[in-house]
């Protein structure tokens, strides 16, 4: 299986190499001829990635042309049940993916697109730092920031008539005002919102979990100059399915929660932190 990828990117000044992510004794290179570059990754994947080739299209200004193309040797395991990325012509500007907790190798990979909001996601992506997502295995990442200065206070839970979470929505403090972010998930059946009395935030996350994030409670605490005091805390009511599954936390330890990731399909399956990044 693959257990490492280091991008390859090519601009006005020549061919510059990425940041490796994982590692690997063994290394293939796949890379674009003169004039061309990555338009489509095509990836056989279970829990890592087993195998992948790349589709290289014809630079045509600003975008790629999918009429003239060429593929790539396939590298890993053999080809079967594969899934394609990309492919319109839109050129992609970097890559994302995940890596194992303990192992540190990659274990997901995806294609960043060069589209107008590409700036303020970038920016987005670089501020904070986020704890594991619990739930969603591959589907796709998604982030929620507050607004500079602000603490994630709260959350709106939305549930199926099975009482499994499908959806979340943040609830932000920023200089004494309240706003929320993006509800992320759909088709709620009921709403429960979890928000913290005033002086608190929240600083961890409880969840249960299969391939989605299926029912959580929360740990409020006491809001103190540079962060929150773990000493002085309390916890939410539990939502969700009542599934009898060993609950995994995610906390900062004290530091500022600024935002939420989790991630979406359709509804929402995953969900993380995303924590107060020390200043240097």
């Amino acid at each position: 299986v693959i257990s490492a990828a280091r991008p390859i990117y090519r601009s006005k000044t020549g061919d510059t190499l990425g940041t490796a992510h994982g590692s690997s004794k063994d290394t293939k290179t796949l890379k674009a001829k003169e004039g061309y570059a990555v338009g489509t990754v095509t990836l056989r994947s279970g829990l890592t990635i087993d195998g992948l080739s790349l589709t290289f299209m014809k630079i045509s200004g600003h975008k790629l042309d999918p009429k003239d193309s060429y593929e790539s040797e396939w590298v890993g395991s053999p080809k079967q049940f594969e899934r394609k990325l990309g492919g319109t012509g839109a050129p992609f500007i970097g890559i994302t993916g995940k890596a194992n907790v303990q192992s540190k190798n990659l274990t997901g990979l995806g294609l960043i697109l060069d589209l107008p909001e590409a700036i303020e996601a970038r920016k987005n992506w670089s501020v904070g730092t986020d704890t594991d997502i619990i739930g969603g295995v591959n589907d796709p990442i998604y982030r929620d920031l507050t607004p500079e200065g602000g603490l994630l206070i709260g959350l709106e839970v939305g549930l199926n008539s099975t009482d499994y979470i499908i959806a979340v929505r943040p609830i932000y403090l920023t200089g004494g005002k309240e706003s929320t972010g993006k509800q992320y998930g759909k088709e709620i059946k009921r709403v429960v919102t979890l928000k913290a009395k005033a002086g608190y935030a929240i600083g961890a996350v409880s969840a249960i979990s299969g391939l989605c994030c299926d029912g959580m409670s929360v740990t409020f605490m006491k809001v103190v100059k540079g962060g929150l005091d773990p000493t002085d805390s309390y916890q939410s009511e539990y939502v969700g399915t009542k599934e009898q599954k060993t609950p995994q936390t995610l906390s900062g330890g004290g530091k500022a929660v600024i935002g939420i990731t989790g991630k979406l399909n359709g509804n929402n399956t995953g969900f993380g932190l995303i924590l107060q990044a020390e200043k240097k």
